[in-house]
């Protein structure tokens, strides 16, 4: 068999099986995503190669799922925003209402902080501090304390 005949018949056997490998210079690759990026499986037994194709269909799996996540994600904040802004705009809008709407979420994107209204408080765009930092900054200075006090009596 030629090197044609070669590539012929492995172009032949991936669009039996659906697969979408382009055959390059009679090599065969692994296509990661764009039409730059490949991995070459020449030289490589059947078994490595399988195996090779199993993991880059999960993580292609993976990549997807983790992609919807964040379109998830970015829908909900959208709707949340609107919602609230909504909310604000509507009390506002009466004769001497005023109004402070925060919201604090991590989620896929992060932390995300969000204050809305027409106060003073809204206006300076900064909520109240999270206090988690500074029990957690108290107890390294607690623990040090003890360790330092420990090591001079020992």
């Amino acid at each position: 068999m030629t090197d044609n005949d070669n590539s012929q018949k492995r172009e032949s056997d991936s669009s039996k099986t659906g697969e979408h490998l382009p055959v390059l210079s009679n090599k065969q690759f692994i296509q990661l995503g764009s039409n730059i990026a490949h991995v070459d499986l020449t030289g490589l037994t059947e078994q490595q190669i399988q195996e090779l194709k199993a993991k880059h269909a999960n993580t292609m799996i993976e990549t997807n799922k983790r992609a919807a996540e964040l379109v998830t994600d970015v829908k909900i904040l959208r709707e949340s925003l609107s919602t609230m802004a909504g909310a604000a705009n509507e009390v506002a809008s009466q004769e001497g209402q005023s109004i402070t709407i925060t919201q604090r979420q991590k989620n896929a994107l992060g932390n995300t902080e969000i204050i809305i209204g027409n106060t003073d408080a809204a206006q300076r765009g900064k909520l109240g501090r999270d206090t988690t930092m500074i029990w957690f900054g108290l107890a390294i200075v607690i623990i040090i304390a003890i360790v330092i006090i420990a090591v001079t009596r020992g």
